[in-house]
């Protein structure tokens, strides 16, 4: 038999490989420093002043991208995020805006208004797009490692929660057409507050839409709240199905979160299963699930809606970055600047640009496909190239050129990838089950005044 020592040694050194392993540089990450990063605003400019200047630098005509081993295409938080925890690794960011703002928002070209007022908010950025945070605790950990500084791990950035105290922090108003009605052109608006979580939605639920009542310690009758509970469960794995797709597909063959099932599903299947009866409560989520989306249940991705429903549910409400998108992009974009990057905006990009290479195949069989060209850049649409260094002038300990781009995949593989590329490497897998957004008209009001002033609470305002 084994001798107890001996176990005692197989364990030791078992976890010594262990930690070892756990604590190996990945990649090409050899130095172990993180630069020091100083705040996005000096102590000589005001915060507000910072806020009126547009993130990144129009683009001219002396653009060299030889300087750099890694393009991100796009604009807003995602992208400048992405960038920033690239150049906290060590590379070389190149961030191309198609917007003349980088952060994603828009601004007044032109007021008429005799008055100064109009003169007022042509400086002023609007935030297009749903930028409310959920679970900001969470968040606040993951944009640490791209924005901490020298003085404050956060790097500046504050969130604000929407709504008050009096409203119980109401978040959102929703107003379905025919929701809690009998007539389809009429509708009653439900309110969605943090204050009770998922208790105070099971109680709207029952008093408005008609659902069962919850129990005094568990949901009880409510279907919300089984509905709830089955998204909730569904969401848990969410973090492991997001890690897989930074490890190879061989180790994820075992791997099946339901998180990943609810990926390939679309919400409406769902929906119709849980309120078969009810079509008030299959709205009420419906809405929660698409929220600022312009898509049918019928064509959402069922993993898109947990999501969703997830945040809304949480109990912490929604936070909004103080100082709106553009006061977190700065920040992000300082990280970038500091890094050796460079943020170029009003860049409308034509195509990717792949090397020239034979297409050729390691095997007879039609479902290998062969090895993929490298991309060098893109293609403006003046015909313009911006493309990276090439092989023979690189350094030996640089890193591989990479071109990223955030707009999705509809205009990656469909509008900036080359067709005789596309047609010969195939597209990704579920690819042609997408559709377009359809198209949205946003109308933006500029109200003057601060809330004591225009006696509205943060729902209220949003509902505007």
């Amino acid at each position: 038999g084994l001798q107890p020592w001996v176990l005692v040694l197989v364990v030791v050194i078992f976890h010594r490989l262990l930690e070892k392993r756990r604590h190996k540089v990945m990649g090409k990450m050899d130095s172990p420093s993180i630069p020091v990063i100083e705040p996005y605003y000096k102590e000589s400019i005001r915060k507000e002043e910072k806020l009126f200047q547009p993130v990144g630098q129009l683009l001219n005509d002396d653009l060299d991208a030889t300087k750099y081993d890694t393009m991100i295409l796009g604009e807003g938080p995602s992208t400048l995020y992405t960038a920033a925890l690239l150049s906290r690794a060590g590379r070389k960011v190149l961030v191309l805006s198609p917007r003349n703002d980088a952060s994603g928002c828009l601004t007044l070209e032109y007021c008429k208004d005799s008055t100064n007022v109009g003169k007022l908010f042509r400086h002023v950025p609007f935030d297009i797009e749903c930028s409310d945070v959920a679970r900001v605790t969470r968040q606040q950990e993951l944009l640490a490692p791209a924005l901490c500084t020298s003085t404050d791990y956060q790097g500046g950035v504050r969130f604000a929660q929407i709504g008050s105290e009096f409203d119980g922090y109401a978040f959102e108003i929703l107003s379905i057409p025919g929701m809690g009605t009998t007539k389809s052109d009429d509708e009653i608006p439900f309110v969605l507050r943090a204050s009770g979580g998922i208790n105070s939605l099971m109680d709207d639920a029952a008093s408005l839409l008609g659902d069962g009542w919850p129990g005094l310690d568990d949901v009880g009758n409510s279907l919300s709240g089984a509905y709830v509970a089955a998204c909730q469960g569904m969401n848990s794995s969410a973090s492991e199905f997001y890690m897989s797709k930074a490890i190879p597909e061989s180790a994820n063959e075992f791997s099946k979160s339901t998180y990943q099932e609810a990926s390939v599903r679309y919400a409406s299947g769902f929906l119709d299963k849980c309120f078969p009866l009810n079509a008030h409560l299959r709205s009420l989520f419906a809405g929660i699930g698409m929220k600022g989306e312009n898509i049918k249940p019928s064509k959402t991705s069922m993993a898109a809606h947990v999501s969703n429903i997830c945040g809304a549910v949480s109990g912490e409400g929604m936070f909004y970055p103080v100082g709106g998108t553009r006061a977190l992009c700065h920040a992000l974009a300082t990280v970038v600047e500091q890094c050796g990057g460079k943020i170029v905006t009003g860049v409308d990009c034509k195509e990717l640009i792949f090397e020239e290479k034979p297409i050729t195949r390691s095997t007879t069989d039609d479902n290998v496909l062969p090895d993929p060209p490298l991309c060098l850049g893109v293609k403006l649409k003046d015909d313009k190239k911006v493309i990276f260094r090439k092989d023979k002038d690189r350094d030996e300990e640089s890193f591989e050129n990479v071109v990223v781009t955030t707009s999705g995949f509809i205009d990656t593989y469909i509008r900036l990838m080359p067709p005789e590329i596309r047609q010969a490497y195939k597209v990704p897998k579920g690819l042609p089950a997408l559709t377009e957004r359809r198209p949205q008209l946003k109308i933006l009001f500029a109200l003057q005044g601060n809330s004591e002033e225009l006696s509205i609470t943060g729902a209220d305002f949003y509902r505007l």
